[in-house]
């Protein structure tokens, strides 16, 4: 049988974190079964993560600064670009600046990675590359600075040939991140953040903005002080506190430490029932371990409508801070109301148990069986997992209970009637050929080549979305390859294993993934770029 998985990007990495909290010790994957599909390595999870580019008098301290999820990693590929005016001259939309990365690598031992002038002078700073000169030479008008893979280019290259403020030329496979600094909006400068779906920043007041940097790492961009030395922080991580005006009178009767409620969006309520979990055996393109069993479930839940963002992530991460830093890789999750991605089946449960304790439920995940060490931000990353099912704060759903919210009781191979789903075109990726599939899913067939915003398409028959597409979701279950053989009551999987599973498929993977009975495993510290997370509760 055909079946394909096109473009599956994949990287086996440590837990991306900030500093404060342990690395998780590289470990040698265990063989994926064989119906599971391979993945191919991508592009390092990498961001821009501050910039000084402006300050009083001259700008002898310019620099920039990127954070990458694993140190050691290689910058082989990329090139950071500054695109403008051409020095106030027509044309615009013309390289600036050219800096080579692709010899380069992260220290073992850092998450950030210096490039600067020579004449940059932060005490006890050092460089991991220091550029001859005025080497940067970062203009202070409308500029974008660009981190991009496979440069083809050549300094002074017009890449808006008309300047009109869209590229005509793109010399380079992909734009890894991006940002727009502007000084005058609506003036004749161009600058191309937003236009190439990231971000412009600015003005600060009447002038460019002389530092930005995001905040916390690798998350939201700030503007920072003008003058230099202030809230820099160049090589670690960035400065995001703020001045809080003092109040002239100190209030009376007002409530202090009134908590955060973290919103996960919608909460959809579904009933205890019974299903038949697997697939039938006429069921096109099946796999064998979806052999049908009986399936009772006890527990009423409340399941989030979507998958969880890259919004939500950062209200938690805000609010908790030894939530690690968003693990995506948002070349392909370029917004924050994109799914998140790339976090290890670790990190959903520290997220679960965070936005459990922040919003008022009790803890679902304890490292010992009586329950009594939930797991946080300092024993996450190994051991042994125990889930009270009975808590009611948030969880991972377990395979059946996810198979039968995302069946919302049909039984066909998906929660929508797709009549066109046959055992010829069951790995096909051509648009039109599942045509009541494509409006319920993103996958080969009609995805941009990232994932789309949350909740783009509609709801299956019990108002959940993305359950099929989108980005693959983490299971609690470790895997069985063999089902109970007949029936089972709150079945979740084996007791002990090497794989947890994960369920729905994802945007690159044909519509064999995307099955509301197709099963797929992985080491639970893998990370994907196309693999994300939903949480559920119980309910009365």
């Amino acid at each position: 049988m055909q079946q394909q998985y096109r473009g599956m990007l994949s990287r086996q990495i440590n837990r991306r974190i900030i500093p404060d909290i342990t690395l998780q010790p590289m470990t040698t994957p265990t063989p994926v079964p064989t119906d599971t599909p391979t993945y191919t390595p991508t592009l390092p999870s990498i961001v821009i993560n501050e910039i000084r580019v402006n300050q009083p008098s001259t700008d002898n301290d310019e620099y920039f600064e990127l954070i990458c999820s694993t140190p050691g990693s290689s910058l082989a590929r990329l090139t950071y670009l500054v695109i403008g005016d051409n020095s106030l001259a027509s044309p615009l939309g013309v390289i600036e600046s050219v800096t080579d990365l692709s010899s380069y690598s992260l220290p073992e031992s850092d998450y950030y990675f210096l490039v600067a002038e020579a004449t940059f002078n932060y005490p006890g700073v050092t460089p991991d590359v220091v550029l001859s000169g005025n080497g940067l030479n970062f203009e202070n008008e409308n500029v974008t600075h660009l981190l991009v893979a496979d440069f083809s280019g050549t300094h002074g290259q017009d890449l808006d040939t008309d300047d009109d403020g869209t590229l005509d030329i793109t010399p380079w496979s992909q734009v890894v991140d991006a940002i727009g600094l502007v000084q005058t909006v609506g003036s004749g400068d161009r600058y191309y953040g937003a236009s190439l779906g990231f971000e412009d920043i600015g003005p600060d007041g009447t002038s460019l903005p002389g530092h930005v940097s995001r905040c916390p790492d690798g998350m939201t961009w700030l503007i920072g002080v003008f003058e230099k030395g202030i809230d820099d922080s160049p090589g670690d991580p960035n400065i995001c506190t703020t001045p809080t005006p003092v109040p002239t009178s100190t209030p009376t009767n007002t409530p202090t430490n009134t908590p955060v409620v973290v919103s996960v969006g919608t909460m959809i309520a579904v009933s205890s029932g019974s299903f038949i979990q697997g697939s039938p055996e006429t069921e096109p393109c099946r796999s064998t371990n979806e052999t049908q069993f009986m399936h009772s479930l006890s527990r009423n839940l409340a399941v989030m409508e979507t998958e969880i963002t890259r919004q939500m992530w950062s209200d938690l991460r805000a609010v908790q801070p030894s939530l690690p830093v968003d693990p995506s890789n948002v070349a392909y999750s370029p917004t924050l109301s994109h799914p998140v991605q790339q976090n290890t089946w670790y990190e959903a449960v520290l997220f679960a148990n965070l936005l459990s304790l922040q919003n008022g439920y009790t803890r679902c995940y304890f490292t010992n069986s009586g329950l009594g060490t939930p797991i946080d931000a300092t024993n996450y990353t190994g051991g042994s997992f125990y889930c009270n099912f009975a808590a009611n704060g948030y969880r991972l759903a377990s395979e059946g209970e996810w198979e039968y919210f995302t069946r919302a009781g049909t039984t066909t191979p998906f929660s929508c009637n797709e009549t066109n789903f046959t055992a010829s075109n069951c790995g096909s990726c051509t648009l039109g050929t599942h045509l009541t599939l494509e409006q319920y899913c993103v996958y080969c067939a009609n995805d941009p080549g990232t994932t789309v915003a949350a909740g783009s398409k509609p709801a299956n028959p019990w108002g959940l979305k993305d359950v099929h597409g989108n980005v693959w979701e983490w299971c609690w279950d470790w895997y069985d390859p063999m089902y109970p053989s007949l029936s089972a009551t709150d079945y979740t999987g084996a007791a002990w294993g090497t794989h947890r599973v994960m369920r729905g498929g994802s945007f690159d993977g044909s519509a064999i993934y995307c099955r509301s009975a197709r099963r797929h495993t992985v080491t639970p510290d893998h990370r994907n770029n196309t693999l994300g997370f939903r949480l559920v509760r119980v309910s009365p």
